[in-house]
């Protein structure tokens, strides 16, 4: 249960993280 927990919000923190890193590149 808490593996599939975490692995769902490891999922989302690394889309959001791919999403911010280009965001930051491209204000830069």
């Amino acid at each position: 249960e808490n593996d599939s927990g975490n692995g769902k919000a490891s999922f989302v923190r690394s889309e959001q993280r791919i999403i911010s890193e280009p965001e930051v590149e491209w204000g830069v």
